[in-house]
């Protein structure tokens, strides 16, 4: 069975061994056993993998690359894909279908403490944990304390100097009576954290290797890598007072015991951290961030608040239920005076406010015939600066959170925030 390491890995470790045991391959009706080492592979892109060495050949007639295999690591049966053959298939390297993969334990396993690793994570302080770099997320009976490594500064410096990954922060998760964490509750825990703590950074961040123990005894684990190299997106987060984000996680979480709300929000996050990656080009970005928008002006406006009915939302052009969504959570329309090209550009291309603008610049990106082109390209960053400040402002206010936050229209320095 495999036993992770707990010592902290990093990029300098491209390579991380988690366990060895046996393994049978099924293929053309044919078990072929073997041994397989499973190790993080923090390449570039980062993987988990099962290197399988069988105790014989294998035909290669019949087989194709990426084709699911039957497999069975020590005993559990598990969906694989073989990506690399040597030596007439005597020896391969298998990767997960899809991760995590649940490897130890099951829905129905108990354990009282959660352990996991953060790679790429936020340099924040001004926590409320034991230490200013700690940071401890309270809703109802669960805890979680997310801390900074004991290497956080070597980690964070070797990133910021072309590092793909580093293991910045560990996270422990606890009821705090005490209690046991059911399996199928673990992952669900999980995966709402998953999704607040991308909302955090700007762009995907999730738990490594989670560890679930019931009396220092490992009874459940599930394996996955991180999900992308680093980068450093901006974001709303307030990095030099991150305890401010307890209420905000209080609000998130709740909302995720509601299944319409756990859809709603599975998909704006995707969409928010796509959007804030300008790496994929601004147009994508202001394409994706308004897309957003609509969707959470759909269920403010029709579903949550019924002000309007579901053919009334329809009929409305896009700048106007972008109007609703901003007027109801009490943001300013106007095109804020820090957006110096588009504030320039605003007689010249007839725009009224924000949301027209911003709504203008993307018909724009998406139809050929088009008025103003050059002034529209020219105003492209500020308005995909816009409009993710719109959409992050509009989820602090969904969730009725009341503190600072960083300003992406305003903020000078590394630290600055605003009231919201």
């Amino acid at each position: 069975m495999m036993s992770s390491e707990n010592n902290p890995v990093s990029d300098s470790q491209s390579k991380v061994s988690i366990g060895r045991g046996h393994c049978m391959l099924e293929f053309k009706d044919i078990e072929h056993s073997g041994n397989y080492q499973c190790r993080l592979n923090l390449g570039l892109k980062a993987s988990i993998e099962f290197i399988f060495e069988a105790n014989t050949s294998i035909g290669m007639d019949g087989f194709s690359l990426y084709d699911p295999l039957a497999t069975y690591i020590d005993g559990i049966k598990q969906e694989l894909l073989t990506i690399k053959h040597v030596n007439f298939f005597q020896a391969a390297t298998l990767v997960p279908v899809k991760t995590p993969l649940q490897y130890v334990g099951d829905d129905d396993t108990k354990m009282r403490v959660i352990k996991a690793r953060l790679f790429n994570f936020v340099d924040f302080w001004g926590g409320n944990g034991p230490t200013s770099y700690d940071l401890v997320l309270v809703w109802q009976n669960l805890k979680i304390v997310i801390s900074a490594t004991k290497n956080r500064k070597e980690a964070f410096d070797r990133l910021k100097a072309g590092a793909v990954y580093e293991e910045t922060h560990l996270v422990e998760i606890t009821y705090e009576d005490n209690s046991e964490i059911l399996g199928i509750d673990a992952t669900r825990i999980i995966q709402t954290l998953n999704r607040f703590l991308t909302f955090v950074k700007g762009s995907w961040c999730q738990l490594v290797l989670p560890e679930g123990f019931n009396d220092n005894e490992r009874v459940w684990f599930q394996l996955n890598a991180p999900r992308e190299a680093y980068r450093n997106p901006s974001s709303w987060f307030p990095i030099h007072s991150a305890k401010e984000v307890q209420t905000l996680f209080e609000s998130f979480y709740s909302s995720h015991s509601k299944p319409d709300l756990i859809e709603l929000w599975q998909t704006l996050i995707y969409w928010y951290q796509n959007a804030n990656n300008n790496e994929r080009g601004l147009d994508a970005g202001i394409i994706i961030a308004q897309t957003a928008m609509e969707r959470l002006s759909y269920f403010v406006i029709v579903q949550e608040s019924g002000m309007l009915s579901e053919k009334g939302f329809k009929d409305l052009r896009a700048s106007d239920k972008f109007r609703l969504l901003l007027s109801h959570y009490k943001i300013d329309l106007n095109v804020p005076a820090s957006l110096k090209i588009i504030t320039t550009n605003m007689t010249k291309c007839r725009w009224t406010d924000g949301p027209h603008t911003v709504t203008d610049i993307r018909n724009a990106l998406v139809h050929p015939k088009v008025q103003n082109r050059d002034a529209i390209h020219d105003s492209m960053y500020d308005a995909w600066r816009l409009t993710m400040w719109y959409l992050e402002v509009c989820f602090l206010k969904f969730f009725d959170y009341k503190g600072s936050y960083t300003n992406r229209l305003t903020a000078q320095w590394l630290g600055e925030t605003d009231e919201l």
